[in-house]
């Protein structure tokens, strides 16, 4: 009978870690509410760019049950933000491009802005993780 109910616990434990994965993926993939007027492609997305992130996020078994991991090492930044530092050019004229869809010249103009902006004062934090801890606890509670 132990053996039963262990066994039910930790189906239980890991059908909770599997829905905190697929609502930090909603929150990942949903538009930005202030994207969805300025945005050409309403399916675009301003924290989601080329998947990787969403790649990492999984779900791993350890002594205590499951955990959620999320290895990218700039998944925190998104979470909560970062003060003024630098950041290389290179990677913001590729977004640039990719993401918003700018000519050469635009791109570096805009990712010259990015930088500037990051510099004087920080990247915004864009939670995903914590709303959808909310959102599973609401669900348990329920």
């Amino acid at each position: 009978m132990a053996e039963e109910t262990q066994k039910l616990e930790k189906e239980i434990l890991r059908e909770i870690a599997d829905m905190l994965v697929t609502e930090i993926t909603a929150n990942l993939t949903r538009p930005m509410p202030w994207e969805a007027e300025r945005r050409p492609d309403p399916g675009d997305t301003l924290i989601s760019d080329t998947g990787s992130l969403l790649r990492s996020i999984r779900v791993e078994e350890n002594a205590d049950g499951f955990v959620v991991v999320i290895d990218m090492p700039y998944a925190d930044v998104i979470e909560f933000g970062a003060p003024p530092h630098s950041v290389p050019i290179e990677p913001l004229i590729r977004w640039a491009k990719r993401k918003l869809k700018k000519s050469d010249k635009g791109a570096e103009n805009f990712a010259w802005a990015v930088k500037n902006t990051i510099a004087r004062f920080g990247q915004n934090p864009h939670p995903y993780v914590r709303p959808a801890v909310e959102v599973i606890k609401q669900k348990l509670e329920a």
